[in-house]
């Protein structure tokens, strides 16, 4: 039979038309997208073989920390992965990135700096990843327009355990601009209950989530500066155009992201240094940091990669207000704090200050103090209100060229380091011994503070062990005298202005004596709470009253509890600082093995000061460097009527 055409087989030329029917039904873009899907599996296969996910920039913005055969991300967000596996595999999530960067899905907008660095690294020409994926990105971008990025460090406060170590964040800002109408990106807990010890607890067990938060920078000045009491110091961070935008970005797509919070080793110093490390991904930032993440080591660390420029500091409202009082003296500062509580009329105010010379400073304080009282809740919207605006305008008539700018002293990234081992030479009650003390993080009392909170103590694991040579036994040559996990003591100061609360707390293991004269270890929980004030400029005076408590199955009763006072004088003066201190305790338990109300020590044993547990002592520090010291200690002091005297000289070293 005969073909169509008359030539070659019939069945050939039906296919062949068959063939152009459906070339010519089938909608363009079905081909279109064969060839968009094959060069995304192009792409894929050149990632795959240039091991693109193994690169330390893609695991620095998935934050991925190596594990024992593999990685595994901190971020628990589950869609923050676009692929099932995203959590613990690397190669999987940079894959499913590329195929979702390329479907035009919208994901690019999300996640902006994985986006570009894809695009980047794979990119050949501008249909690979169009520059139109980033116009969200762009936009956000052109709004904020930061041309500066700065690492905030609002000081300690040690009013608050979930803040004594300070605090660190990052502000985006516009150098046209204030900087208070920049954006800050902090990472911290996500706590809705009051941050007090509760909240420390849980955080050492990561029972937190957190997250990334973006929010005005003037949020945070009223927060830490005015509410909080805290200095701030803004280090300039060093960065390129491409830098400071990769880490703008990654500031962007980590808002979208949780993980779990941990007190030590992953707070908001560590949040910052792994956003911070997608801009300089060969530092090792978070590496340097270690397992104990401190605010001002963080600080350190970065000054002394040249990341860091030298800060400006922001003084607190509190600062503010004790320099404006140093200035006008006491008897203005009395007249100011009349007038800002409504004992005193503002005429008032302007003639006694006026006839002081101290008319324009004064009224300054004045309008800092009201702030003050208004954001403690002293005063009410109203009262502070009627007060200020009469203020305001007797400040409009009144030159005010007599204030100037205050002076931060010393730098955070000055301050001595925070591990310490101590040798000591000691006489213990006539015999002589030898001591090893550590400790793992952060300063004592009677350590320089310079760049620190002022007379201040934030100890965490700490120890001391003792070596002597009058024992039975290796057991009683060497033994451990106490092991402190925690050693607080704030001494804020309190004036007519201020009504700051001193506080001291001990949680360790520590030894306690008895009767027998025998000291076994006991579990030592001590809470003192009083007041602490100036005398003299250079001397402070504080008093605190308590209990402390020693818990060992051994005694009687399970536990020795001691109310206590104690008092104490701090000064310094440049290198030198000196620790004069007096407690006074009275044994409630006679502590000798006996229970019930047997053990209770009674009137008469009060009387005959059975249980009178004193201490007195003074020591002096000489700083050498920034982290050696040397100091010398007399104590006198005992329990059970058996005191005895001890001396002691000490090499510290810290680093």
């Amino acid at each position: 039979m005969p073909n169509l055409n008359g030539t070659g087989r019939p069945e050939r030329k039906i296919h062949k038309l068959a063939c152009l029917f459906f070339l010519l039904a089938s909608p363009p873009f079905v081909f279109a997208q064969n060839a968009h899907d094959k060069r995304t599996d192009e792409i894929c296969a050149k990632a795959e073989s240039a091991k693109l996910h193994e690169d330390r920039r893609w695991l620095i913005l998935l934050q991925y920390e190596k594990k024992i055969g593999g990685y595994k991300s901190v971020i628990t967000t589950g869609d923050f992965f676009l692929s099932p596996a995203g959590k613990t595999d690397p190669k999987a999530e940079l894959l499913a990135d590329i195929r979702a960067f390329r479907s035009g899905s919208g994901k690019a907008a999300e996640f902006p700096a994985r986006w570009k660095f894809i695009r980047d690294a794979l990119s050949e020409n501008e249909d690979d990843f169009p520059e139109s994926a980033d116009e969200p990105y762009r936009k956000a971008k052109e709004i904020a327009n930061p041309t500066s990025v700065s690492l905030v460090y609002p000081a300690g406060f040690m009013q608050n355990p979930a803040s004594m170590f300070g605090h660190t964040f990052l502000l985006f800002r516009d150098d046209k601009k204030n900087a208070l109408v920049g954006q800050s990106v902090t990472y911290s807990a996500r706590n809705t209950e009051n941050p007090g010890i509760a909240f420390a607890i849980k955080g050492l067990f990561g029972l937190y989530r957190s997250n990334y938060i973006i929010e005005p920078y003037a949020k945070q000045i009223l927060k830490y500066s005015d509410m909080d009491k805290r200095d701030i110091w803004e280090y300039r961070i060093r960065l390129s155009e491409e830098q400071l935008d990769m880490l703008f970005r990654h500031a962007l797509e980590l808002s979208r992201s949780e993980s779990n919070y941990l007190y030590i080793s992953r707070n908001c110093t560590t949040g910052m240094m792994m956003l911070l490390e997608s801009a300089f991904p060969d530092e090792h930032l978070t590496d340097a940091l270690g397992t104990v993440s401190e605010p001002v080591k963080a600080i350190k660390i970065l000054f002394g990669k040249g990341i860091l420029e030298k800060p400006s500091y922001r003084p607190s409202l509190h600062t503010k207000i004790e320099k404006e009082k140093e200035k006008i003296g006491a008897k203005s500062s009395r007249a100011v704090r009349r007038y800002c509580t409504g004992k005193e009329s503002l005429d008032r105010l302007v003639s006694d200050t006026e006839k002081a010379g101290t008319k324009a400073q004064s009224l300054v304080l004045a309008s800092d103090y009201l702030k003050h009282l208004l954001s403690g809740g002293k005063i009410t919207q109203e009262e502070y209100r009627q007060r200020l605006m009469p203020l305001l305008k007797m400040m409009s008539k009144t030159e005010l060229s007599g204030t100037e700018a205050i002076s931060s002293g010393d730098y955070p990234h000055e301050s001595h380091d925070s591990h310490k081992i101590a040798l000591t030479a000691a006489v213990h009650e006539s015999v002589p011994l030898a001591q090893l003390s550590f400790r793992f993080v952060n300063h004592s009392l009677i350590d320089d503070d310079r760049g620190l909170s002022k007379n201040t103590q934030l100890e965490f694991f700490t120890g001391r062990i003792s070596f002597r040579a009058d024992g039975n036994s290796a057991t009683e040559n060497v033994r451990l005298e106490k092991l402190d996990f925690a050693d607080i003591i704030s001494l804020p100061l309190s004036d007519s202005y201020f009504l700051g609360k001193a506080i001291a707390g001990t949680v360790g293991i520590e030894r306690n004596g008895t009767p027998s004269g025998s000291d076994p270890l006991a579990l030592r929980l001590r809470f003192l709470s009083g007041i602490s004030f100036r005398a003299f400029k250079a001397n402070q005076l504080y008093a605190l009253a308590g209990i402390d408590s020693f818990i060992n199955t051994d005694y009687g009763t399970g536990i020795d509890l001691i109310p206590t006072i104690e008092c104490g004088m701090i000064t310094g003066a440049g290198i030198w600082k000196q620790h004069l201190s007096a407690s006074v305790g009275q044994g409630i338990f006679r502590n000798d093995g006996t229970s019930g109300k047997d053990a209770l020590v009674g009137k008469s044993g009060i009387l005959s000061r059975e249980r009178l547990r004193l201490s007195l002592s003074a020591e002096e520090r000489l700083t050498l460097t920034r982290n050696t010291a040397l100091s010398a200690k007399y104590s006198f002091g005992g329990d059970f009527k058996s005191y005895g005297h001890d001396f002691s000289l000490t090499a510290h070293i810290q680093f």
